[in-house]
């Protein structure tokens, strides 16, 4: 048998482990079990042939939802908390917010210039990993841009 069908025999077992780690969240555990084959079908040549596939692919899966959750926590630590940019987005009809955001963009201009680019690319969406490498710096520098752009923003502010 192929490592590529051999793979593809474990999917049922990786469904159900999927819906472990994600809590039933039936799309979740689909997109971790297609992730987790993907990867395993990459990596085809660091799998030891005559080992237990299954503890393999399971390892894989494991790895890639605390990945997920790892990013997604940075996310949330590094996103937006007070509502800087949410307050301006499309269905928000509340005026003094949409003026606190346009006072707060205006004064991105006022903080260094590596503060308020990865404030603007954190967001507009972009992952802490993704506005690190196109910054060529680690994850860690950019959260504390980040967080000291928002503490100067805020100060800025009056808050």
């Amino acid at each position: 048998m192929s490592f590529g069908l051999a793979v593809e025999s474990e999917r049922r077992n990786l469904f159900r482990y999927a819906l472990h780690l994600c809590g039933r969240d039936r799309d979740e555990a689909e997109d971790l079990v297609q992730d987790t084959m993907l990867l395993a079908l990459r990596a085809e040549h660091q799998f030891k042939a005559g080992t237990n596939l299954s503890g393999w692919l399971a390892t894989i899966m494991r790895n890639k939802r605390f990945d997920r959750t790892r990013m997604r926590r940075a996310n949330r630590i590094v996103g937006d908390p007070e509502g800087l940019h949410t307050a301006h987005m499309p269905g928000n009809d509340d005026p003094a917010a949409a003026l606190e955001a346009r006072d707060a963009l205006a004064h991105l201009a006022d903080l260094p210039t590596t503060h308020s680019r990865a404030m603007v690319m954190m967001g507009e969406g972009m992952s802490l990993h993704d506005v690190a490498a196109k910054e060529g710096v680690p994850e860690g520098t950019i959260k504390s841009r980040v967080h000291r752009g928002r503490t100067m923003l805020a100060e800025l502010l009056g808050r």
